[in-house]
């Protein structure tokens, strides 16, 4: 069994590799990125690279910036307010000579 799945994920490693050799050879590096842009699961990407016109793409490049930016500030913002989260700790002493039974 094992033997079966190590030989089925070699070949579809070697099948994406002469894929990508292809796509880079065929269309370069934009190729690529195309290729990624349109496969990719991150939101305004694919809508980014498939874009027809120049309008499209630099209302997409726009919505995107603005994502990462607006993602890029919530997240520090956060992680500033974690930090200085005030922390109070009080130890109080308990005599453990009194013991009652």
């Amino acid at each position: 069994m094992k033997e079966c799945i190590s030989a089925s994920i070699n070949t579809l490693k070697l099948v994406y590799t002469e894929y990508s050799k292809v796509t880079m050879s065929r269309h370069g590096v934009s190729g690529y990125v195309k290729e990624w842009g349109s496969m990719s699961s991150m939101h305004g990407i694919p809508w980014l690279v498939t874009a027809r016109t120049g309008k499209a793409r630099i209302f997409w490049t726009i919505i995107c910036v603005l994502s990462m930016v607006m993602f890029i500030t919530m997240l520090s913002t956060l992680v500033v307010k974690y930090y200085q989260y005030p922390v109070s700790v009080q130890v109080d002493q308990v005599s453990l000579c009194v013991i009652i039974f």
